[in-house]
């Protein structure tokens, strides 16, 4: 029951309104019915909107369905919000979980992501400001309207390169419906203090072996570099890391634009303070030191 206005092509002014929260405990997000027609718009960006307000403002248990793109390009795929993003947060202390029953590949979309959400009480700080030693590597294979043999490719190819790492290699060869073929793959590290996780998404004509070994090269690279986050993660955790009230600290390969950019629009919003130290071999050291907000009714 809230109202927008600007939120249109070409606008310089957004304004938004929030309505009194409902005692709704589920809601619904159809991307494609959004647009007006079949999209793969993704459901992991709607997902990473909504989970933290719902998880500090929700007065009890929410569930969520999102339809839309699970698996498209310029996103988290599916699979690294439920082994990346979701236990880093889980660790800071929001209760959720997520997990996609279907899969949506571009152009069709229609796959299907689920959450649940709980009302979160006392936030503690992600600590990774060492990454800690390697203690898992997880492989997720996910295919759609192909043969199976494709996917066994992909996951042969990867074992192969990450064998000499010592550490055991959880694997899922994922077979999902779909309204269109398509195949991913996400690798996912699990540290003693840090993680991360890296995706590649196959095409017609890219053969599954090169799609796994795009995945394992941004792997290796950052396992040479010793930080405990991806990229992607780096910029990510400064909102949640905003609601606690302590500092929390990651260390991450590069100063990205999006880090920059969600660390100086969330300080238009709250009081937080950060940091952004140099650490060796030209990495960073982030720090953020959120504030205590009470949202629930």
């Amino acid at each position: 029951s809230g109202s927008l206005i600007g939120a249109e092509l070409g606008s310089r002014y957004l304004r938004f309104n929030p309505g009194k929260l409902t005692a709704e405990r589920s809601f619904k997000f159809d991307i494609a019915a959004a647009r007006g027609g079949a999209s793969a718009g993704a459901t992991s960006l709607v997902a990473q909107t909504i989970i933290v307000p719902l998880c500090l403002s929700a007065p009890s248990p929410t569930a969520g369905t999102i339809l839309g793109g699970t698996h498209v390009p310029m996103s988290p795929a599916a699979d690294y919000l439920e082994t990346v993003y979701i236990p880093a947060l889980m660790r800071m202390g929001f209760p959720i979980a997520v997990h996609a029953d279907r899969a949506g590949f571009f152009p069709k979309g229609g796959g299907r992501l689920l959450l649940q959400m709980e009302p979160m009480a006392l936030g503690v700080p992600f600590e990774a400001s060492e990454r800690g030693r390697l203690k898992q590597l997880r492989l997720v294979v996910v295919t759609s309207g192909l043969p199976a043999t494709v996917g066994e490719r992909g996951r042969d190819a990867l074992l192969k390169e990450l064998k000499g790492y010592g550490v055991p290699i959880q694997i899922e060869l994922r077979e999902m419906e779909s309204a269109g073929a398509g195949a991913a793959v996400v690798l996912t590290a699990e540290c003693e203090h840090g993680l991360g996780g890296w995706s590649s998404l196959g095409e017609r004509g890219k053969p599954m072996e090169r799609v796994a070994l795009e995945a394992l090269k941004e792997f290796q690279r950052w396992f040479a570099s010793g930080v405990s986050t991806d990229t992607h993660l780096a910029d990510q955790l400064v909102l949640p890391a905003s609601f606690v009230p302590e500092t929390s600290q990651w260390t991450t390969m590069e100063t990205t634009d999006h880090l920059l950019t969600v660390l100086q629009v969330v300080q238009q919003f709250l009081p937080i303070k950060y940091n952004l130290e140099a650490v060796a071999d030209g990495n960073t050291l982030v720090s953020v030191t959120g504030v205590a907000c009470q949202m629930h009714p």
